[in-house]
């Protein structure tokens, strides 16, 4: 990840409630998820996964995999600047 990014976001597969969560950004209160194909055909499971999480206070982002695999870069900026967000969001409450 991005300079500093990587210090926010540096747990990957934590168990939080039920689930396994792809990375923690736990000072951003941000998981970031990594969705490969067979994600279509669970929306719904992940649409309450969703509720779960953001009901304990995280901001879920999702990423298809095949950007990660052809856009890692852009990925990675997107990342950065949700973070930058979820820590003002965060600082201002």
């Amino acid at each position: 990840m991005r300079a500093g990014a990587d210090a926010i976001c540096n747990r990957r597969e934590v168990p939080l409630g039920p689930f396994i969560v792809d990375f923690l950004c736990h000072e951003a209160r941000l998981i970031v998820e990594i969705d490969g194909d067979q994600h279509a055909e669970t929306q719904s499971y992940d649409a309450a996964r969703t509720r779960y999480l953001e009901r304990l206070g995280y901001a879920v982002m999702r990423v298809p995999t095949y950007e990660v695999l052809h856009d890692i870069a852009a990925v990675l900026d997107r990342i950065h600047l949700v973070l930058e967000q979820r820590m003002l969001e965060l600082r201002q409450r």
